[in-house]
């Protein structure tokens, strides 16, 4: 016989929400006995009064420009207890940047999400995103003192996960000018060049010095010139981005630039670099021929880039475009400043600061 038959609809109700909950309390069983078989093997955390450092981290807010007095006063408590553990936390601080979450840890993760909702209790496991974040907490209070994580940032730079690049690169960053050598020194590595290894480090350290070092990665210029005839499209692509952000060299920098656009076949590698010039400023003259070409072609991002070099010749293709629209006004906008004070960088340029 079937159930419907042998039990009324409300007790057939009450199995079913009986036996899904036993299936999540089975589920947040093996995720407990998980979280404390990682938690065993995990390694030693340094402490202060009591509360490991990567408690410190989490409490850590890194932005504080809007934050209440009282997570201020709770930021100078973790730069206290982070500052006094000084760099025996920078192990802890090097395995939290190279979190990463297998595809079951993320069904886990969602589940635990899902199982504190339903069961009003507190169920956290903590992702990879969250473990990075207190890496970065980390590096950002110890600042300099943290050169010793160098070498491991630039191995991480050269692994396999994009979360970790980030972290890595941001790193990087709150230590300072002393990252850039062993970026540069990546770039021109010959020993591993073909490797998949050495092909990931250079198109990362090719990224961070124009991402975040900027006018400081000058040493990086001629071989990312080289790099604009790379073999490897994004590489091309990679070093074109960066050196718009490293040098305003209107004799060498901006005519390679100029080559690289004229000569590049990939169209969407050119949609990330010709944006870009606009950050040559007016050493960027050479540009202009290249940067119209692409404006004139409704291109809104090179409009952009051609404002910054040559305002006149930008208002004029800006008034064709207006022209050639009847009753429309371009992007909400009547005029090109109106249009451009949205945006105040070019759409996926170089992380310029």
């Amino acid at each position: 016989m079937k159930a419907e038959e042998l039990f009324s609809k409300p007790t057939l109700i009450f199995f079913r929400k009986l036996v899904a909950f036993k299936m999540q309390f089975f589920v947040l069983l093996v995720m407990t006995l998980l979280w404390l078989i990682f938690g065993f093997y995990r390694p030693f955390e340094p402490h202060y009064h009591g509360k490991c450092l990567s408690r410190w981290a989490d409490d850590y807010c890194v932005n504080e420009y809007y934050a209440s007095p009282e997570i201020k006063l709770r930021n100078r408590k973790c730069e206290e207890a982070i500052q006094h553990i000084g760099v025996k936390g920078l192990p802890l601080a090097l395995e939290l940047c190279r979190a990463k979450d297998s595809k079951v840890k993320e069904k886990m993760v969602g589940w635990s999400e899902d199982l504190s909702e339903k069961l009003h209790f507190d169920i956290h496991i903590c992702s990879a995103v969250e473990k990075q974040q207190e890496a970065l907490a980390i590096f950002y209070v110890l600042g300099a003192s943290a050169k010793p994580a160098i070498p491991s940032l630039i191995e991480v730079l050269q692994g396999n996960y994009p979360l970790n690049w980030d972290t890595a690169m941001e790193g990087l960053h709150i230590i300072g000018p002393d990252s850039i050598p062993p970026l540069i020194e990546l770039l021109t590595n010959e020993s591993e060049k073909l490797t998949n290894k050495g092909k990931q480090g250079r198109y990362n350290a090719t990224r961070c010095l124009g991402w975040y070092f900027r006018r400081q990665a000058s040493n990086a210029v001629p071989i990312l010139l080289q790099f604009l005839e790379d073999k490897d499209v994004w590489l091309r692509c990679a070093a074109a981005k960066s050196l718009t952000g490293i040098s305003r060299d209107s004799t060498k920098v901006v005519p390679a630039l100029v080559k690289y656009i004229e000569t590049e076949t990939n169209t969407a590698a050119l949609s990330q670099v010709v944006p870009d010039l606009g950050y040559l400023g007016t050493n960027g003259r050479l540009a202009i021929p290249i940067l119209t070409k692409f404006a004139e072609s409704n291109q809104y991002r090179a409009l952009v880039a051609l404002y910054k070099i040559d305002p006149a010749t930008a208002e004029l293709i800006f008034e064709k475009w207006r022209a050639s629209q009847t009753n429309v006004i371009i992007y909400g906008k009547t005029n090109l400043d109106s249009l451009l004070s949205q945006t105040n960088a070019p759409a996926n340029g170089v992380g310029h600061q």
